[in-house]
């Protein structure tokens, strides 16, 4: 067990400081109103190239030690590594396991055991989130980029509307028609600017069909 005056607890504070900044960031852009499915996508990779980087290169491990040494010269605690293995923890990838490991070695064994583990179970996390949003962003993104959605032609506006329409029907029951949802699209992208947030899109869309009626 570790404690406030211990300098692998301080450096664990560290370690998930760095992480949790970058996906904090990223968590309040997602919730954004203005951010699309798109630049959500694009975001969650980003934040994944970080865990990466931050996971393989020593620079990010060696950075956290800088931070810890200064922390804990402040709080006049020794920057040492505790010399003994911590309990077996379960490694993501196979190729991380290593029987072989510097048992004296402090250091060696903190950063397999508890900095490789904890950058692996945030990267597997956002992998899951960064899957779910391009699916998403494949497959539904055309009806929030209205930028995309002005420039796409005619015959693969209609396809986007039939796979949409395939995805959400269950046997015989339907959600959309493609062919009304292909209708409503070609007169939607004639009715706003490029430049238009969702909102101002729809406001237009509502103030449409009040005239209409």
């Amino acid at each position: 067990s570790h404690g406030i005056g211990d300098y692998e607890f301080i450096l664990s504070l560290v370690i998930w400081y760095d992480v949790l900044v970058q996906v904090n960031m990223v968590s309040k852009s997602l919730q954004s109103i203005n951010t699309n499915l798109q630049i959500s996508t694009s975001m969650l990779n980003s934040l994944l190239d970080f865990l990466k980087k931050y996971r393989t290169n020593c620079h990010g491990f060696e950075n956290a030690k800088i931070t810890a040494n200064e922390l804990a010269k402040d709080l006049d605690v020794e920057p040492v590594f505790a010399q003994k293995r911590y309990k077996k923890a379960k490694k993501m990838f196979d190729y991380e396991r290593n029987n072989d490991l510097h048992r004296n070695n402090g250091e060696e064994i903190f950063k397999q055991e508890y900095f490789i583990v904890i950058l692996d179970q945030a990267i597997v996390s956002m992998e899951e989130r960064f899957i779910q949003f391009r699916w998403y962003e494949e497959n539904f993104g055309f009806l929030f980029n209205i930028k995309k959605l002005k420039e796409t032609n005619d015959e693969d506006l209609m396809k986007h509307c039939k796979d949409l329409q395939n995805i959400l029907s269950s046997g015989d029951s339907k959600d959309i028609e493609a062919v009304d949802l292909y209708t409503e699209l070609i007169l939607f992208r004639n009715l706003v600017e490029e430049n238009m947030t969702a909102l101002q899109a729809l406001e237009v869309t509502k103030k449409t069909k009040h005239t209409q009626h």
